[in-house]
């Protein structure tokens, strides 16, 4: 991976960390799965930057999609 890739999926994993801490009370888990995703895009499909931020785009209408979806937990 070039460094402006590293960098990218850093700047992804630290924004999903963020917004899995607001919708869902635990952001590594989407932090995770963003990496893991950069990581499959950029090193074994060997996508360049801007496929690799249109999956983590993809991650991101998913994480909308499962939020309207899903029922809202009484709390």
């Amino acid at each position: 991976m070039s460094y402006d890739q590293i960098f990218y999926t850093a700047v992804a994993a630290v924004a999903f960390y963020h917004v899995g801490r607001i919708d869902y009370r635990n952001g590594f888990v989407t932090a995770a799965f963003s990496v893991l995703v950069s990581v499959i895009a950029f090193v074994l499909l060997k996508w360049g930057v801007v496929r690799g931020l249109g999956a983590q785009f993809g991650i991101f209408v998913v994480l909308i999609v499962i939020n309207m979806v899903r029922k809202p937990k009484l709390s």
